[in-house]
């Protein structure tokens, strides 16, 4: 049914509708009470001519996708040698031995997608396919949305190619590039959220680990070891500020901490690790929660100063809902004292900001470990 009247007939069917717009894709299983099963897509109640099948012998077709524009649809079909493509509008693919993880860009101009063929793993970008790429899915933050990261804007994409038989590589907008000078690994790709900045973590042979920003490394961030990571790094919400939880960019053995901001290294008063960074919805601040030593405390820093204790009132890692950053540039946390749960809201004071922390602005000119 269709707005209450019906559009469609069919001995089984499955329904995907689109994001946005009125495209609705169906997987349409008819005569399924003869000697070949035909199974096909309908696209907007019209068979799409080239998408019959003979639901037999392994056959099949799943992963319907729609794009975030609800104008292209695209679906995994599963040959009778087992092998898989994806088809795309209508159009079939390059024939692999499997294919997983079919996403669009955010703008809709590409599907991506994992394949494997001849035991190789590779990963595509639209009509680009990588080399040799398995992409890595392991780390402190792990892509749940499919096999590479897509931006939140635009048509970029990429991936971490994890190990291969060879170096680890980057694989991005369809091009495959080194990490970079030492780098041995790496992990935690993002995009800003205007889609023009990535970032990831590198780790190096004295398993020290690094932020790169458009694949130049951060010389002055220092992001723990694999063992004992910093695992917190954030861009602004305009996309023009980075920062990350840091220790010393050449530690000396004494126990210390700071933020990586815009390229510089800024200490704060140490502490294991961050509980939560973020800046404010406005990009004029930044704020973050560091545990009190000996208690089951934390302490909120605004730019750099201390603005407000509170023991902890709720588990604070992973971040349940007890910190939010307002649109309005106000922070709301939810703390505890003896007797009672409070929430705390803290508006950041108009003589401190990200220029009076040492913040410039994303540079990607630093090089060399």
């Amino acid at each position: 049914m269709l707005d209450g009247k019906p559009f469609l007939r069919a001995d089984d069917l499955r329904l995907h509708v689109a994001p946005a717009g009125s495209m609705v894709v169906a997987e349409v299983d008819a005569a399924t009470r003869t000697p070949q099963p035909i199974r096909f897509l309908v696209v907007d109640g019209k068979k799409v001519p080239g998408s019959e099948i003979v639901h037999l012998g392994g056959q099949q077709i799943d992963q319907v996708v729609i794009s975030p524009d609800g104008k292209h649809f695209a679906a995994r079909f599963t040959t009778p040698q087992g092998h898989q493509y994806v088809f795309l509008d209508g159009k079939r693919g390059q024939e692999y031995q499997t294919v997983d993880h079919i996403v669009f860009t955010s703008d809709s101009s590409k599907v991506t997608y994992s394949a494997f063929s001849n035991a190789k793993p590779y990963a595509i970008i639209g009509d680009q396919e990588s080399g040799a790429c398995l992409p890595e899915q392991v780390g402190p933050v792990i892509n749940t949305h499919g096999a590479l990261m897509t931006a939140p804007t635009g048509g970029r994409a990429g991936t971490i190619c994890g190990l291969t038989g060879g170096t680890a590589m980057v694989y991005m907008d369809g091009k495959m590039s080194p990490l970079p000078s030492g780098a041995q690994g790496a992990d935690d790709l993002r995009f800003s959220p205007d889609g023009k900045h990535y970032a990831y973590s590198a780790t190096y042979g004295d398993m020290s680990r690094r932020l790169v920003l458009d694949g130049v490394e951060q010389a002055n961030s220092n992001l723990g070891s694999p063992g004992n990571p910093r695992i917190r790094y954030v861009f602004s919400p305009d996309s023009q500020h980075i920062a990350a939880d840091s220790v010393p960019p050449h530690p000396t053995g004494e126990y210390a901490s700071g933020v990586f901001l815009d390229g510089k290294y800024i200490p704060v008063p140490a502490n294991v690790g961050m509980l939560s960074l973020e800046f404010t919805a406005d990009s004029k601040h930044i704020a973050w929660a560091q545990p009190v030593p000996s208690r089951h405390a934390f302490r909120i820093f605004v730019d750099g100063k201390a603005v407000a204790e509170a023991d902890t009132a709720m588990a604070t890692s992973p971040r349940e809902g007890w910190w939010e950053m307002g649109p309005d540039g106000s922070l709301s946390i939810l703390a505890q004292d003896e007797n009672n749960l409070k929430r705390i809201t803290i508006t950041p004071s108009p003589e401190t900001n990200l220029a009076t922390m040492g913040g410039g602005g994303i540079t990607v000119a630093q090089t060399g470990k």
